[in-house]
């Protein structure tokens, strides 16, 4: 079941780059060729931009693909290590979670704004911090489960 979320999770994030993609095409495509420039590409794009980098952020955390530096980590321990990447994990939980509790005071307080091009209540692009916060913190959880369990 978990893997198949997974999966949505990178057709969704596939999706949104090919969107933003044919989106942005057409933009040029009428702005240099019909000389015609659409007023709601610019911010559709944009938005789908925040939505595709936030949750490629969240498949970033599945991986363990996101940067830091270990080289004093790696001189401990196996047991050392261990603890200081359960206490790393909890210290962005916590912070995870102060994102998503303000993330969704900002999507619930800017549902009645609308953005300025497609009239779309603001909540829409703000979602996408609450949302990928969240998937941020499930994964967090599964690598320290997974972590526990293999070596180094």
């Amino acid at each position: 079941m978990f893997k198949k979320i997974e999966k949505l999770i990178e057709y969704f994030i596939f999706t949104l780059l090919s969107l933003m993609s044919i989106v942005i095409f057409l933009q040029v495509v009428f702005r240099y060729v019909i000389k015609y420039s659409l007023p709601w590409s610019e911010e559709l794009a944009r938005y789908l931009f925040v939505w595709f980098a936030l949750m490629g952020a969240s498949v970033g955390v599945k991986k363990n693909a996101h940067f830091g530096v270990d080289i004093f980590v790696r001189k401990l321990n196996f047991k050392l290590q261990k603890i200081l990447y359960f206490i790393g994990s909890l210290f962005i939980l916590i912070f995870l979670c102060v994102i998503i509790y303000h993330g969704t005071i900002l999507t619930i307080n800017n549902w009645t704004q609308l953005s300025p091009a497609m009239r779309i209540p603001m909540s829409f692009p703000y979602s996408a911090v609450p949302v990928s916060s969240l998937l941020m913190c499930v994964y967090i959880v599964k690598n320290i489960t997974t972590n526990f369990k293999r070596t180094y």
